[in-house]
């Protein structure tokens, strides 16, 4: 079996209050949420909610990196890459950038499972990172958050699938 040993995350500090109108159903009457600051951006918050994962734990020992947004920084240049170096991954390393849909986080934790159970990869960091920018005042303003969180997957983890 593979699965999750170890998550992260990142949540950015600066709040938005939300108009009453569109907030969410249940949402109490103060509801905000959170924005990434004029320095987050997908790949910093990658890089903070992957830290936060391993705080415990050896990084240098991944063998693959996924990061999964819909809102990546780059058209063509590998964002995964980036973070991988940013968090000194080493070069063998494997990264792979997933987007284009809002299932690309769900690709890349399927990816990660399938790779860890083929044995073609004993750890695998996954990565799913947004920054959702939307018109202002409008009701997809109101609903859309910003945050990155980090799974680390490899075989007989706590969390298996």
């Amino acid at each position: 079996m593979a699965g999750i040993s170890s998550l992260g995350i990142h949540i950015p500090r600066l709040r938005m209050p939300l108009s009453l109108a569109h907030a969410p159903a249940g949402a109490p009457s103060t509801a905000e949420k959170a924005v990434a600051g004029h320095d987050e951006d997908v790949v910093t918050m990658a890089v903070a909610a992957a830290r936060d994962c391993l705080r415990e734990r050896e990084a240098g020992h991944i063998d693959r990196l996924y990061l999964a947004s819909t809102s990546g920084p780059f058209a063509e240049k590998s964002a995964a890459a980036v973070v991988a170096r940013a968090l000194n991954l080493g070069e063998e390393v494997h990264t792979a950038d997933f987007g284009g849909s809002l299932r690309a986080a769900a690709t890349a934790l399927t990816s990660a499972l399938d790779a860890v159970l083929a044995g073609s990869a004993a750890r695998v960091l996954v990565l799913a990172s947004d920054v959702r920018v939307a018109e202002p005042r409008s009701a997809q303003e109101q609903q859309l958050g910003d945050a990155a969180i980090a799974l680390l997957v490899e075989r007989d983890a706590p969390l298996r699938f």
